[in-house]
């Protein structure tokens, strides 16, 4: 009887000298890029897979949990980068003078604004004016 309730002291102390260890909680940071969520997720991973108390089920299902997100803000990053060089792209083109905007088949103007057209005077076609 004195053996079993010496033995329940031992693992209570043991678990609370392991609950000691543990380092502090991290610093708060702010999430404000894709690569922000990812070095995050790979903490919570990493201390996870540390972690000796959890069962291996929840393990697994934790760790695929982590690893979708993980991907998500991944594919996210992505393409911010790939919109970002684009516009990159776009805006050194509008800086070099290039413009081939497709000119309208009239010239540019609107055929109802055509004074002989508004007024229906000129049986010609459009392009004649």
């Amino acid at each position: 009887m004195f053996k079993d309730r010496i033995r329940r002291m031992e693992d209570l102390v043991n678990r609370l000298t392991a609950a000691l260890r543990q380092p502090a909680a991290p610093p708060p940071r702010q999430l404000q890029t894709a690569q922000d969520v990812i070095d995050l997720l790979q903490e919570q991973v990493e201390t996870l897979r540390a972690e000796t108390q959890a069962g291996a089920v929840q393990k697994a299902r934790t760790l695929g949990y982590l690893a979708e997100l993980s991907r998500k803000a991944i594919e996210t990053g992505s393409l911010a980068a790939r919109l970002e060089a684009l516009e990159r792209g776009r805006q050194s083109q509008g800086h070099q003078g290039n413009h081939n905007h497709a000119q309208p088949m009239n010239g540019g103007r609107n055929e109802s604004s055509s004074p002989n057209r508004a007024a229906g005077t000129s049986g010609s076609p459009n392009w004649l004016d």
